[in-house]
C-alpha cells in the first residue's frame, strides 16, 4: 500500500454565541479590527478567532483506504494547509502509510535543521500524523488505541473547561448543572488579579462541595511571586491544581512556583515534542503533564506520555478549540495512555463536533465513552462538513502561490 495523495482542508464555522467573543470561558473585553477575523481579549495578550477554525489533512492510498486527521489550528489554518500540500505531501507520496513513526521522524527532521522544531510547521505535521493513525486503523480494522499498544480504559474522566456565563452567580449555576449531569471535575480561567481569581475560585469551590475537583488556569498571566501568592490562597480553599501560572517560556519561574507550593502545577499545552517536555520534567516544573494531540500528533503524544510516566507524573490531555478529528484522536490516545487522569471537556466544542459526525460523541456521567470504530473511531458526515470548508483559489492549497 502506498500514499497517492495528501490533501489539506480548512474549516471555518461561525462561533456559537455561547462561546461569545473569546475562547470558551475566557472573560474579558474584546478588541477587534474592522477587517479582521481575529481579536484580542483584554487582559490576555493572545489573539482569539471570531469563528471556529481548524485544519484537516486527508491521506489517500492506492488501496482505496483513506485517513483523516486534524490539528489544533485555531488561528490562520490556511498557513498549515500550504505547509501540508507544498512541503509534506511531496515527501509522503509513494511511501508506506503504515510506517507511521518513521514517517513522523522523516517529516519532523525535514525542517528541524532550519529551526522549525515547534510552531505552525509541527502543527501541520500533527494533522498528517493523526491522519496516518486513522488510516492505519482503518486499513487493519482496528481502533488507534490498539495500534498504540492496547486499551487501558474505555471511559475517560473529563473536566468541564471554562464556564461561559457572564456573572459569577451564573457560572456557579452552570457548574451545578454540569454536576447534576455527573461531572465531578471543573476548571475555571483566571488571570484577572490575585484577589479576583481567589474570590472566583472560592465561590465555585464552596458551591461545588467537597466531592468535586476544581482547577484554576491563569493563562500565563502572573510573575512567579504573584503566582505563588495566588497559589497559597488556592491551597487554603482546596483547589486541585494551578495551570500555566507564568509565561510559557519561563521554565525557571514555573519551577520556582512548583517548589514553593504543595498545589500541583499543570502545563505543557504550548509544547509539541518530547524534546521540549524533557527539561520541564527534569526541572520539576510540572506536576501534571498536559499534552495536546492536535499540536503534538499521535506519534509524539505517545512518546511524551511515556516520558511523563518515566518521571512518575500524571497525564492530562488538553483539548482546545477544534472539531471531531482532534477530539477523536485525543480519545484514542487517552484510551491507551499510562498515567492518564483526565481529559479536557469543552461542552460547546464537543456539541459542535458531534454535529459533523454520523454518530455523536458519547459523554455519560462526566466521562467520554471511547469510540469503538476503526482508526479514530468516528465517521464524519461529509455533507455537514462541506458547508464550512474554505476553498482556496486554484482548487488546491499548493497552487495558491504558484
Amino acid at each position: 500500500m502506498q500514499i497517492t495523495d495528501v490533501r489539506a482542508t480548512v474549516v471555518r464555522i461561525p462561533r456559537p454565541e455561547s462561546l461569545f467573543s473569546g475562547g470558551a470561558g475566557v472573560r474579558g473585553r474584546a478588541r477587534r479590527a474592522a477587517d479582521s477575523t481575529y481579536q484580542l481579549i483584554e487582559p490576555y495578550p493572545s489573539v482569539y478567532p471570531t469563528a471556529v477554525e481548524t485544519l484537516f489533512a486527508t491521506v489517500e492510498t492506492d488501496a482505496g483506504v483513506t485517513g483523516m486527521g486534524e490539528a489544533q489550528f485555531p488561528v490562520a489554518p490556511e498557513a498549515g494547509a500550504v505547509i501540508v500540500e507544498r512541503v509534506l505531501r511531496p515527501l509522503l507520496l509513494g511511501r508506506d502509510p503504515l510506517q507511521r513513526e518513521q514517517l513522523y521522524q522523516m517529516l519532523y527532521s525535514a525542517m528541524r535543521y532550519r529551526g522549525h522544531i515547534t510552531g505552525l510547521y509541527v502543527d501541520a505535521v500533527a494533522a498528517v500524523d493523526n491522519a496516518l493513525w486513522d488510516l492505519g486503523g482503518r486499513a487493519l480494522g482496528q481502533p488507534a488505541w490498539q495500534l498504540l499498544g492496547g486499551r487501558a480504559r474505555d471511559r475517560i474522566p473529563a473536566y468541564v473547561s471554562g464556564l461561559v456565563r457572564e456573572t459569577r452567580e451564573g457560572r456557579i449555576e452552570e457548574a451545578l448543572e454540569f454536576k447534576r449531569r455527573g461531572f465531578r471535575a471543573f476548571k475555571i480561567f483566571g488571570g484577572h488579579g490575585v484577589d479576583e481569581d481567589a474570590a472566583e475560585a472560592a465561590s465555585l469551590r464552596d458551591a461545588l462541595g467537597p466531592d468535586a475537583r476544581l482547577g484554576v488556569d491563569t493563562q500565563w498571566m502572573y510573575d512567579p511571586d504573584s503566582a505563588i501568592r495566588l497559589g497559597r490562597e488556592l491551597e487554603r480553599i482546596g483547589i486541585a491544581f494551578l495551570e500555566t501560572p507564568v509565561q510559557p517560556e519561563d521554565l525557571a519561574g514555573t519551577a520556582e512556583v512548583a517548589r514553593a507550593l504543595d498545589l500541583p502545577i499543570a502545563g505543557g499545552e504550548c509544547e509539541r515534542t518530547r524534546y521540549q517536555f524533557a527539561p520541564w520534567l527534569e526541572a520539576g516544573a510540572l506536576d501534571i503533564v498536559q499534552v495536546d494531540v492536535g499540536r503534538c500528533g499521535t506519534t509524539e503524544s505517545r512518546a511524551i506520555a511515556l516520558l511523563a510516566d518515566a518521571h512518575h507524573r500524571p497525564l492530562t490531555l488538553h483539548l482546545g478549540v477544534g472539531l471531531f478529528g482532534y477530539i477523536a484522536a485525543s480519545l484514542q490516545v487517552a484510551a491507551w495512555a499510562p498515567g492518564l487522569c483526565m481529559v479536557e471537556y469543552q461542552p460547546q466544542m464537543v456539541e459542535l463536533a458531534s454535529g459533523l459526525l454520523e454518530e455523536p460523541f458519547q459523554v455519560e456521567a462526566g466521562e467520554f465513552i471511547v469510540p469503538e470504530g476503526p482508526g479514530s473511531g468516528v465517521r464524519p458526515n461529509a455533507d455537514a462538513l462541506a458547508r464550512y470548508v474554505v476553498r482556496p483559489r486554484g482548487g488546491r492549497w499548493r497552487d495558491i502561490i504558484e
